[in-house]
């Protein structure tokens, strides 16, 4: 009796305070992220505040602004270190605090006195959207990170014949803007790197230098996890020129903000593993990852690139990749999750084996609800299609769906001459596809078609309903069959539910140089236009004279790439 009481009075409370409020709503408020907290399957959706990064030690921090919604009737939230709370842009109050759907929320509080600090405080979640309003159904959590010390930059070598032998004699020791230099010729322990953060203007980097033409080396993996570099909770590197190798997972990516440059991964069970939380944006340019990724017996699936972003810790997050050769892995060559991803002037491909999957397969969350729609920019690159069943998915995976736009422009497309399958396979859920000036060259040159999409999204689960996508401008070599619904079989007339499909300004030349040894000029003159040709001609230019010769292989050989 006692308790309920208390609660008749907190709502009370609460009451006359939100209708106090109403009118003072700061412009800041639309900015506000919002968030579904209900229940699903007889558990709370997770939710977090944004990580709040580089703060100064003892000062007072804000949240950013989360919208809540899916609460019915009300929650109370509740913490035990004195965080404090607004709602609907009042005043910070202590908590406990009741919150309604709709309302608006942000926290205070002063970070620790500490640098490098990284404190992971917990919101409660008081009531089970019945009669039980002191029930624990959930927690929110909020991370504030302090920035290290501020001093001049220092400079740490580190190889065989330095103080520092290895990586984990100097870590703790580095602060903001620090660089590493990791002499060449040598091979290194692998390394788990936690709570080590550079800034925004003065990142660490560790840098390979060469010697004997040779670029530094970690091995194998970390004794407990398996992983041959990992960055937890360790924001604002920058890793540059080396190479990891024969790790479960060689580079581990559990941070946000980070480059890698001229890094070569092979022999790993996943090449490149981002979480589905506590990661944020990477930026990976002229990477080499090769001979990664497959089906270990009663293990999950390894990919070369297997790419996640925390929706909520790290929002607006982007994976871009770009100028990279992916080559000779199994699995995907790239899977991604992330909320934006980007893919630049690459050369992706898949391989004739049979745990090799999809070239690329861009999809949406695990660990959270798609509440934004996620988007994929894929320019300019060069894929290689090898299987003769798989080639690129879009939307889900049965888990996750992006729900968004995906973008497919100026790539060149390489198909098998046995390819039975699909260049795209929908699923999930999905906003928009866009396939404009592309080229999809195959040595198929016999009666047989080709089917550019196959459709398996219910036109009610596509964003507005039905499908949307446009395919226009592209340049095939074979007999295409535009798209193939799932629900409806073969379309051509694209009336109705499929109003949407804008199939316009393609064309279908014939093909010949990868068989007998021509080209035709206007083959050649549209090919030599293209970002993906461009792109590949600059950065693997070896690579795409093998491929454009036809006394030598129609595919590049793996030996690495001319930066090395």
């Amino acid at each position: 009796m006692f308790k309920q009481l208390i609660f008749i009075l907190m709502l009370l409370s609460y009451q006359s305070y939100s209708s106090d409020m109403t009118s003072s709503l700061s412009p800041s408020d639309e900015t506000c992220r919002t968030v579904d907290i209900g229940f699903k399957w007889e558990k709370r959706k997770r939710a977090a505040f944004a990580t709040s990064l580089a703060q100064q030690p003892n000062s007072l921090v804000q949240s950013n602004c989360l919208l809540f919604t899916g609460i019915s009737p009300f929650i109370t939230l509740t913490n035990e270190s004195n965080i404090e709370v607004s709602i609907d842009g009042g005043d910070y109050r202590p908590m406990p605090a009741i919150i309604f759907s709709g309302n608006t929320v942000r926290l205070r509080k002063a970070a620790r006195n500490l640098f490098g600090d990284n404190k992971i405080y917990s919101i409660y979640i008081l009531g089970d959207g019945k009669n039980n309003h002191n029930m624990q159904t959930g927690r929110i959590e909020w991370t504030i990170q302090t920035h290290g010390v501020y001093r001049e930059k220092k400079i740490w070598n580190v190889g065989p014949n330095e103080p520092a032998k290895q990586l984990k004699d100097i870590t703790n020791l580095l602060a903001p803007g620090d660089e590493i230099h990791l002499m060449g010729d040598a091979i290194y322990d692998p390394i788990d790197i936690r709570g080590i953060s550079g800034t925004r203007a003065l990142p660490i980097t560790l840098k390979g230098i060469s010697k004997n033409g040779k670029r530094p080396t970690l091995r194998g993996g970390t004794e407990r996890f398996n992983w041959t570099l990992a960055l937890r909770n360790s924001h604002f590197w920058h890793i540059d020129n080396i190479i990891l190798e024969r790790g479960g997972i060689c580079y581990r990516h559990e941070s946000a903000y980070i480059k890698l440059s001229k890094v070569l991964i092979r022999h790993c069970g996943n090449g490149i593993l981002g979480t589905d939380y506590n990661s944020g944006s990477l930026h990976i340019s002229q990477l080499e990852l090769t001979r990664s990724g497959g089906k270990p017996e009663k293990k999950n699936w390894r990919h070369g690139i297997y790419m996640a972003t925390d929706r909520d810790r790290f929002p607006e997050s982007i994976f871009t990749i770009e100028k990279s050769f992916l080559h000779n892995n199994k699995g995907n060559s790239i899977k991604s999750r992330a909320e934006r991803t980007e893919v630049y002037g690459n050369w992706l491909e898949n391989t004739t084996n049979q745990q090799s999957i999809y070239a690329l397969e861009l999809i949406g969350y695990d660990g959270y609800e798609t509440l934004e729609p996620i988007n994929h920019d894929v320019v300019g690159n060069v894929i290689a299609i090898n299987s003769i069943k798989y080639g690129v998915r879009v939307g889900g995976d049965g888990t996750g769906s992006s729900n968004g736009p995906s973008r497919f422009s100026e790539n060149i497309f390489l198909m098998p001459k046995d390819f039975k399958g699909y260049i795209f396979r929908l699923l999930g859920h999905l906003q928009f596809l866009d396939i404009t000036n592309n080229m999809f060259l195959s040595q198929n040159q016999g009666s047989k078609s080709i089917t550019l999409i196959k459709d398996y999204i219910p036109s009610a689960q596509w964003f507005y309903q039905m499908p949307h996508i446009r395919v226009s401008g592209n340049t095939f070599t074979s007999n295409i069959n535009f798209y193939h619904s799932e629900e409806s079989g073969k379309v051509t007339n694209y009336e109705g539910i499929y109003k949407y499909i804008d199939v316009n300004n393609n064309e279908t030349l014939q093909l010949d140089f990868l068989t007998n040894g021509s080209i035709h000029n206007i083959i050649f003159e549209k090919l030599s236009l293209k970002k993906a040709y461009i792109n590949t001609k600059v950065t693997h230019p070896k690579f795409f004279k093998k491929l454009y010769n036809p006394k030598l292989n129609q595919r590049p050989h793996a030996g690495g790439i001319p930066f090395q």
